[in-house]
């Protein structure tokens, strides 16, 4: 069993701490080991509402990872409280949430998209399948196909 299964976190330290009177030497974020099913599917909601931009799709995941990835920190708002999870991401500047988004995206990201992707060794091979009706012969009636079709053999 592995540290995932037994529902362990990752520790990703952001850095020195830049809490108010440094009670810590460095700031540090727990991550979940691994995603979770509100995890997967806001993921999978982020891409369908995403299209084909990727820039909001790449906002989105780092959003995401940020908001759902984190269970504890040391983080704290100066009275030796944590920072709210809401506040969390403020709380850490653009440089130090870029480090835990690039964790979790290591974490998370191939765990939720993975199975969705399908796999080149594992598709099936082309066929030969029958020719297609032309749209000219769904709109002729019958029996006018089957007398073309006669003309066209005796002819």
């Amino acid at each position: 069993m592995n540290a995932a299964d037994r529902g362990q976190t990752v520790e990703v330290d952001v850095g020195e701490c830049r809490c108010p009177g440094a009670p810590h030497t460095s700031d540090k974020i727990n991550l979940r080991a691994r995603p979770n099913t509100t995890m997967r599917f806001a993921l999978l909601q982020a891409i369908n509402e995403a299209s084909e931009d990727t820039n909001i799709l790449t906002g989105e995941m780092v959003s995401l990872y940020l908001r759902l990835g984190p269970v504890s920190w040391n983080i704290s708002n100066g009275n030796g409280s944590p920072v709210p999870i809401d506040d969390l991401a403020d709380s850490l500047g653009l440089d130090r949430e870029i480090i835990v988004a690039n964790k979790a995206s290591d974490l998370y990201t191939e765990a939720i998209l993975g199975p969705l992707a399908p796999s080149v060794s594992s598709s099936p091979e082309p066929t030969q399948e029958e020719p297609l009706t032309s749209p000219s012969s769904m709109t002729e009636p019958s029996s006018e196909r089957s007398s073309r079709k006669r003309r066209a053999r005796s002819g």
